[in-house]
């Protein structure tokens, strides 16, 4: 009955860390003073906590009794506290091996005892990936990669871009960061000006050693379709893999790619980061790359920060990703939609809508040029519609979800949004056209019409949450719903497809990502 995440929130580390100290003394290696932990010393008394449990298990409950007695932390039986922590130490050890796939290297690495190297080839860049770099230019691209720390100075790297028989030269800025001992330089050349319309090759380059060339078409300055693809909660591992198969099948019509939260799953363990981004690098070093922060981005084993994902992603906009915290909401226009996209993350892993960022979307959703982006897509990673089968969701679709309702739901249904795209539940849900729990079939618009699939200027939002992306956490089954809202269920890994057919209408399609058959579809009429 002990919810993983909680555990981990309030006693996890702290005990982990306590045992190591604790236990460091009785280990094979030799002692570097109190809190000087190596990784062979971290390794080996995480692995006897992780997997020896019939030892460790009354260690750990003598260890918290004595503290129990000798500080008032808990008002009772040192001894029935004791236990309580052992039955806690059991379950973390049983949830990280388990569904986080964590062991004792793993452990020690977010604990900052056991380094981690970026890159399985050091001499060749990797993990190149596109993103759009300004709010209203959708032909300009970012280009980042990584390779490994070497000593010494800064690497030199530069982007070579070939147009035909033209090749310009843009150089990258380079810098890294510390967090779980990371180890690796990370790359950013800003191509500008890039035209619209045309096909580009590229070629990545640091300290002599170039990439093999890759290719990418910008968005025309005009005319339909104009096709966006959508993925949420896909995670590093051969679970995401299927849906990443299939983006990668239909790149060739693919414009942008938009991923609603939940990145990689690395949970504070940066080596993830690089096995995601390797994974992804088919895809996203040919179609730029977007993105909103969810839970697993912004996790105490961050320090409370989404360290990884400030410093791997650049986004478009004034509020781009520069590093900070309070700039992960910006906006874009592409073709004809204005995109937005939102932070709704704590520290304590539930929801939260600064004052900030609620003004400053009012203002943003205000000067939407409805003419010149006819729709208005807003994207963020917790759903503020959903339905859950199991007691540990239910909160997350009653009172996290009306908390959401109750900051963003009037400023999208006013400004005339037309989706809403979400994540977080490990499934498929989408609603009819809603507002404020009403639904377009019990409450339709004066002037618009609908069927199952097929509305018409329908006034008010459609919200789609995909989290299923596919990850090691697994998909959540079916519900038996009684929602007058939801419009379609599926618990399948899959992925979503906008095509922006012309300046009032766009259809989405969710597709199964092993068949790739559509599972669920509607047309939008503005």
């Amino acid at each position: 009955d002990i919810d993983p995440m909680v555990v981990r929130l309030l006693i996890g580390l702290t005990l982990l860390l306590s045992l190591i100290g604790a236990c460091v003394s009785s280990s094979p290696f030799p002692q570097h003073g109190s809190f000087a932990i190596t990784c062979p010393v971290c390794t080996y008394v995480v692995d006897e906590v992780l997997n020896d449990q019939p030892v460790v298990g009354p260690k750990v409950a003598a260890w918290a009794t004595s503290l129990c007695e000798a500080v008032p932390i808990y008002h009772g039986n040192c001894t029935t506290f004791g236990q309580k922590v052992e039955k806690a130490m059991q379950a973390i050890a049983s949830w990280a091996t388990g569904q986080e796939e964590l062991d004792a290297f793993r452990v020690c690495a977010i604990l900052q005892e056991c380094s981690v190297d970026c890159c399985s080839k050091p001499e060749v860049p990797e993990q190149i990936h596109l993103s759009l770099i300004d709010k209203e230019n959708s032909s300009d691209r970012g280009i980042m990669w990584v390779t490994s720390l070497t000593k010494g100075a800064k690497p030199v790297s530069y982007v070579t871009i070939k147009d035909g028989q033209t090749s310009r030269t843009w150089n990258a800025t380079v810098k890294t960061y510390s967090s779980g001992n990371w180890r690796g330089w990370i790359h950013t050349a800003n191509a500008s000006p890039l035209a619209a319309g045309t096909k580009y090759t590229f070629t990545v380059t640091t300290d002599g050693a170039t990439s093999t060339p890759r290719e990418f078409t910008t968005l025309p300055a005009s005319g339909y379709p104009q096709v966006i693809y959508t993925i949420g909660d896909n995670g590093a591992g051969p679970a995401g893999q299927p849906t990443r198969d299939r983006l990668e099948e239909h790149l060739k019509e693919m414009d942008l790619l938009v991923h609603v939260g939940d990145l990689s799953y690395s949970d504070g363990y940066q080596a993830r980061w690089d096995e995601y981004f390797r994974e992804m690098e088919p895809i996203i070093a040919h179609v730029p790359y977007v993105t909103c922060p969810g839970n697993h981005e912004v996790l105490p084993a961050d320090l409370g920060s989404p360290l990884g994902y400030l410093h791997r992603l650049t986004l478009p906009g004034k509020n781009s990703i520069i590093n900070s915290i309070s700039s992960l909401y910006y906006s874009f226009n592409f073709g004809s939609v204005h995109f937005i996209s939102l932070d709704g993350e704590d520290l304590l892993n539930q929801p939260l809508i600064t004052a900030e960022q609620r003004q400053w979307l009012a203002s943003d959703l205000a000067s939407v040029d409805q003419t010149a982006t006819p729709f208005t897509i807003v994207y963020i990673h917790r759903p503020l519609y959903c339905d859950a089968p199991f007691k540990q969701l239910i909160k997350e679709c009653t009172e996290y979800s009306a908390y959401l309702r109750g900051e963003l739901e009037e400023l999208f249904f006013s400004h005339r949004v037309a989706l809403v795209l979400t994540g977080h539940i490990h499934n498929y849900q989408r609603t009819d056209p809603v507002f404020e729990g009403k639904s377009i079939k019990s409450n339709p618009p004066s002037t618009g019409s609908f069927t199952n699939s097929t509305y018409v200027r329908p006034g008010s939002p459609i919200y789609v949450m995909n989290g299923a992306g596919g990850n090691r956490e697994g998909i959540v089954p079916p519900v038996s719903s009684t929602s007058p809202w939801l419009a379609s269920y599926e618990a399948h890994w899959g992925y979503g497809r906008i095509v922006i057919e012309s300046s009032t209408t766009l259809t989405w399609e969710f597709h199964d990502a092993n068949s790739d058959q559509i599972l669920d579809m509607f047309t939008l009429t503005i």
